[in-house]
């Protein structure tokens, strides 16, 4: 793992909590916020809930910039605490010491399965011969993005129609772009891109199952990383599960470990 240059980890961490505080206001702009979102922002941390969809753990959870002051630290588990939401919290290294392990241990978190963070500097890349091509889409085809969205992540009937409805605001989303990835003209997979400020963000990438191992989520990589050189970006960064085929994929489209992010969550059961 190669050292990062200096500021390069905050600017993913500050672009990454605006990235889901944006997605979960999708969520919360629905016509009556029929999840029961609420958004939070705290010195060097964003926490939010979706009431909801308690079982949703990524829109219950916090996001942290930095290690949070001792007060802090107790008015964010309070702000969970008072809805009776077990969180799961992210954490960049450094963000959590041991005091703070006490913290989160004392109010029932146990440590989970980390977060590994790539990044690279992006640039333009030419198309590679073959039946895979990405496009980007439009609102008018969102229903078509939110689908293969869906089904790319095996959503249960409830929450794919749940997630459909946060996806329709997506377009609207300053910044965001759309792209379906298809294998010799055959919709296979979905993914977004974030530009915030000079850094880009490859967010959530799914592969329909039948689909997978076919390149298709290698060819996302590569068309938004282009994209995101076009767009001006200075850094371009994504998440994956440490040593899984999504970050094999990642480092053979030219990203490289960044760190991992320590992640708290309720205990199993």
């Amino acid at each position: 793992m190669a050292e990062l240059p200096a500021g390069i980890a905050r600017r993913i961490e500050e672009a990454g909590a605006r990235h889901f505080r944006r997605r979960i206001e999708c969520s919360r702009a629905r016509p009556g916020n029929p999840a029961g979102v609420e958004i939070r922002e705290f010195p060097g941390a964003l926490a939010f809930v979706a009431l909801a969809r308690r079982h949703v753990d990524w829109k219950n959870g916090a996001c942290f910039v930095s290690r949070p002051a001792e007060e802090v630290l107790d008015s964010i588990l309070a702000f969970f605490r008072e809805r009776g939401i077990g969180p799961r919290i992210e954490a960049p290294p450094g963000a959590v010491d041991e005091a703070v392990s006490r913290r989160l241990g004392a109010e029932g978190l146990v440590p989970g399965r980390g977060i590994a963070v790539l990044w690279g500097v992006p640039e333009v890349r030419p198309e590679p011969p073959g039946p895979i091509r990405v496009r980007r889409v439009g609102p008018e085809e969102v229903s078509r993005f939110a689908e293969l969205y869906a089904g790319g992540f095996e959503m249960p009937a409830g929450d794919a129609e749940d997630g459909t409805a946060d996806i329709a605001r997506w377009p609207s989303v300053p910044g965001w772009t759309l792209h379906l990835a298809e294998v010799d003209g055959t919709p296979a997979g979905a993914a977004l891109l974030s530009v915030d400020g000079g850094v880009a963000y490859l967010g959530s990438s799914a592969t329909l199952p039948r689909w997978r191992r076919r390149g298709a989520h290698g060819a996302l990589l590569r068309c938004r990383i282009s994209d995101a050189a076009r767009a001006g970006c200075e850094v371009v960064f994504a998440r994956a599960e440490p040593g899984s085929a999504s970050f094999r994929n990642m480092e053979r489209a030219g990203l490289r470990l960044a760190y991992v992010k320590s992640v708290w969550v309720p205990p199993p059961g």
